[in-house]
């Protein structure tokens, strides 16, 4: 006859020697005979655990504990088992009570790090996460647990040094291997996070999450068709996996197959309905295809799953951009930055916004980009201002010039950067390009033609991009782009070239000291009145930008008016940009002219909520929902140009004006009637027709600019005359005269050059 102690003792053999089929036969079995066994609901409670049974297992730990709860063991298994059914209060609970009876219990402590840092609560994270590793500083655990928190609590640099830590003690810790992978990837350091990866991989072959990391490493390193593999080999050998789908997912939206991506997404979900970066990136992916009702949705849902994700509040931020709801965007983007200080594209995204919204003067504005500076460059001024560089300091050499840029693509800034690039004269200037584009075009190929030296730098992170520059001694560093996405702007602030310039002007500052100049143009800069509001010294030059159109559709001779119908008035700049004041001015035009109808064309004018809310805020001051046309945005560049055809007037937006926009326009014949601003954007039309020769089209006050726009719609000569002039006055500027552009441009890279060989 077998005693309970006896069988107690067969059943612990099966279970250390993995026969755990046997072992929960015997613990059954003793169960069955005295049912109040602690041990061994204790032991059936692990076994069940980990074969996936978390809810019996959860019962058996709590069975244990009600039996005898002055074991510390049994509260942490209880604990372990809670976190796996997701309760995470009740297993933060019972860890504690473990505690009260074992202080400094290694297990309990990095158990609480990890719940803490699930829920978001990173201080206390960190808290846990110091005493875990202080009470076990050889177990492999407390340090990985640490570098996770440590990693989320943006302590990039910490949390580096922690996996290393826990790495050093077990080289096969997966859990570290893993996380150390994803540090990686989000330092954009994948040359780095290759050999680990591979690591995994010689570990555990056939395992999904290693290819699925080593398909986000290959993305990263620009090798998207062998990532693709990868995810699609990963979802092979466990389809039931819902990150892999995410990720797939993800590489298919940054192909443009916004169908199969969203298909990989909604798998994802399937799969796991409580998928909070699933949800969020299904969300934003409808945003990108004008669905943005049901993007926030999704991303609400998110949210309420996971309240302390900084990112979810990021991409909510971003539908509520394409809602026009930008108050509520700022404030998504704010809490973002209050959960992620160092999530710069949040911050960014206020300064992108800010512009646009009447109830901000310039001031605020400027206080803003401060504040940008203040929090994101800040890490790193120290290390800037000590930095020597030993570019040979002879004044008159040709200059080795960087352009660091996203969207270097078919996007707007082609139009400014192509002619640039082949414009530049080769015995003064060597061209660098340090491009951010994961998602090259034929538009990208074309440029890297253009340059003399090319490195796609998506794939590396700020430090080693700021090193790279450095190496490739760039006399002058130069960000065209601004503060829109994927700015790159912190590799500046580690100050890798010995000048650093601010040109374009997409932001009236970078809010940075690491930059020395902003480019502009004396008319941006009216009375010096930029130069208050920036934090780089302004360097002006006549006509700050060069521009250039690859296709001319023909204009049509006659304005739609001519034909008898109702006068068609327009605006196909970012819906964005609607400001409360834009819409009380527009609204003035409208009532002047009652048969008259406003076309708004642009992403996210077909969402419900965009065009509800913007018909009920033009209905505010008097104007009927139907006279005004919201359509979507055109299939292709040449259709969007031609458009223009269908419009007697464009509005100009305030307080943020038109650019690109307003060119188009002018370029299609048609005029656009403006305003002048304050501020650098609110300044943007007066400068194109100072430029032009047409400072008639600019007014100096809302009441002006109604009294012009109501002449204009009832002046079919002028409209006509206007059709047939704007565009070769675009051609005779300087807007478009691009040896003159890259003249002066040039010249002024030289001159700060000089200034810079002689501070030395």
């Amino acid at each position: 006859m077998v005693t309970l102690a006896e069988a107690l003792s067969i059943g612990l053999e099966h279970h250390r020697a993995g026969r755990l089929a046997e072992a929960e036969h015997v613990y059954r079995r003793v169960l069955e005979v005295s049912p109040d066994e602690a041990d061994v609901h204790h032991l059936l409670g692990l076994l069940e655990q980990a074969t996936g049974r978390v809810d019996s297992a959860v019962a058996h730990a709590r069975r244990a504990v009600v039996l005898r709860d002055t074991v510390p063991d049994y509260l942490v298994a209880l604990g372990m088992g809670l976190v796996a059914a997701g309760d995470f209060a009740q297993a933060m609970d019972a860890f504690r009570r473990s505690l009260a009876l074992k202080p400094g219990d290694a297990v309990a402590l990095f158990s609480l790090c990890e719940i803490c840092r699930r829920l978001g609560r990173l201080d206390e994270a960190l808290d846990w996460g110091r005493q875990a590793v202080e009470a076990g500083p050889d177990m492999v655990e407390t340090h990985g647990n640490l570098g996770a928190a440590l990693k989320d609590a943006g302590r990039s640099d910490d949390a580096l040094a922690s996996y290393r830590r826990a790495l050093a003690i077990d080289p096969e810790h997966v859990a570290s291997l893993e996380g150390l992978v994803i540090l990686l990837h989000e330092r954009k350091d994948a040359g780095a996070a290759m050999p680990v990866v591979r690591r995994l991989l010689d570990m555990s072959p056939n395992s999904a999450d290693a290819w699925r990391l080593m398909g986000l490493i290959q993305e990263l390193a620009g090798d998207v068709d062998t990532a693709l593999g990868s995810f699609e080999r990963a979802i092979a050998l466990d389809p039931n996996l819902a990150e892999s789908h995410l990720c797939l997912g993800n590489l298919l939206v940054a192909r443009q197959r916004h169908d199969e991506g969203e298909a990989a997404f909604r798998r994802a979900i399937a799969l796991r309905p409580d998928y909070p970066e699933a949800l969020s990136n299904l969300g934003r992916l409808l945003r990108q295809m004008d669905r943005a009702d049901e993007a926030i949705v999704l991303l609400e849902r998110a949210l309420a799953l996971d309240p302390g994700r900084a990112p979810l509040y990021l991409n909510l931020g971003t539908v509520y951009e394409r809602q026009g709801r930008l108050v509520e965007a700022v404030a998504a983007f704010q809490r973002a930055l209050a959960l992620k200080p160092d999530l710069v594209e949040a911050h960014s995204n206020i300064l992108i916004d800010m512009p646009f919204m009447s109830q901000y003067d310039a001031d605020q504005v400027y206080a803003a980009y401060l504040s940008y500076g203040e929090m994101q460059e800040a890490p790193f001024l120290a290390a800037a201002r000590a930095v020597v560089h030993d570019n040979d300091r002879d004044p008159e050499r040709p200059l080795r010039v960087g352009y660091l840029s996203p969207e270097l693509r078919f996007h707007v800034l082609r139009q400014n950067i192509l002619p640039l690039l082949r414009g530049h004269r080769r015995d003064q200037v060597t061209v660098c390009v340090y491009a951010h584009v994961p998602e090259p075009d034929s538009v990208t190929d074309h440029m890297r033609e253009l340059a003399d030296e090319w490195t796609f730098i998506h794939g590396m992170s700020d430090a080693d991009v700021a090193a790279r520059v450095r190496a490739d001694r760039i006399d002058i560093l130069v960000a065209p782009m601004g503060h829109w996405r994927q700015n790159r702007l912190v590799v500046f602030a580690r100050r890798p070239a010995p000048v650093q310039v601010f040109y374009l002007c997409q932001s009236p500052t970078s809010g940075m000291e690491a930059f020395d100049y902003l480019v502009a143009d004396p008319l941006l800069n009216y009375q010096g009145k930029l130069q208050t509001r920036a934090t780089e010294t302004i360097w002006e030059l006549d006509c700050h930008q060069v521009t250039e159109y690859e296709i001319a559709p023909d204009i049509v001779p006659e304005p739609p008016s001519a034909s008898g119908i109702p006068p068609v008035f327009a605006s196909f700049n970012n819906p964005a940009k609607l400001s409360d004041a834009c819409v009380a001015l527009w609204a003035r035009v409208l009532t002047r002219v009652p048969e008259s109808r406003m076309v708004i064309w642009g992403a996210g004018t077909q969402g419900e909520t965009f065009a509800t809310r913007l018909r009920g805020r033009f209905a505010a001051h008097g104007v009927a929902p139907e006279r005004l046309d919201l359509l979507p945005w055109a299939r292709s560049y040449e259709d969007y140009l031609k458009a223009y055809t269908g419009v007697d007037v464009v509005l100009d937006t305030i307080p943020f004006n038109g650019g690109r926009t307003t060119q188009d326009a002018l370029w299609m014949g048609v005029p656009v009637v403006t305003v002048l601003g304050e501020s650098l954007h609110g300044r943007l039309g007066y400068a194109f027709y100072a430029i032009m020769g047409t400072p008639e089209l600019c007014t100096d006050s809302e009441d002006a600019f109604v009294d012009l726009a109501v002449d204009l719609a009832r002046d079919t000569e002028r409209l006509r005359g206007y059709r047939q002039t704007l565009r070769q006055a675009m051609r005779s500027s300087i807007l478009m005269d691009t040896p003159h552009h890259v003249e002066r441009l040039e010249g002024a890279y030289r001159e700060m050059w000089r200034r810079w060989c002689a501070s030395g």
